[in-house]
């Protein structure tokens, strides 16, 4: 994989987070539901030569629960179509790996702990670590020292 792969993740909901990693820099963001394929798209296009690898977190409505997040499905699909459009990967991730491999000690420790007021940023970095850990896990030891 290495230096030529961009990678993007995304938190789909309501407010998605969506991290972005370029050159071994992550940034996050906080995006409304109904911008976040835009986002995506945006990411991409300003760097044509690149590779890109986009994560998400699939999201699944559970009969009795009452957060059904309709806006999280709506998320998912523009971000597939992106990704598709654009002939670009993607991978899903369960939220409960993203936890398992990364907690918030850990993002903190290597500097891409990101205050904000819900949290949906920390939660793509998360999918974003995920993602490195199963499909570059030596990328993913250079950054978490793990």
């Amino acid at each position: 994989m290495g230096d030529h792969v961009l990678y993007i993740a995304v938190d789909p909901g309501r407010v998605s987070g969506v991290a972005v990693m370029a050159h071994g820099i992550c940034k996050g963001y906080e995006v409304p539901a109904r911008k976040t394929g835009q986002s995506v798209h945006d990411f991409m296009s300003g760097s044509r030569k690149d590779v890109w690898e986009v994560a998400m977190e699939r999201y699944t409505i559970t009969p009795g629960i009452r957060s059904a997040q309709p806006h999280a499905l709506m998320v998912m699909g523009a971000v597939e179509y992106v990704c598709d459009s654009q002939s670009v990967t993607f991978h899903y991730y369960t939220p409960g790996m993203g936890k398992r491999v990364c907690d918030n000690d850990l993002l903190r420790r290597i500097g891409w702990w990101q205050p904000t007021k819900d949290g949906h940023a920390n939660d793509a970095k998360r999918i974003l670590l995920t993602h490195l850990a199963v499909r570059d896990p030596d990328l993913f030891g250079t950054i978490t020292g793990i």
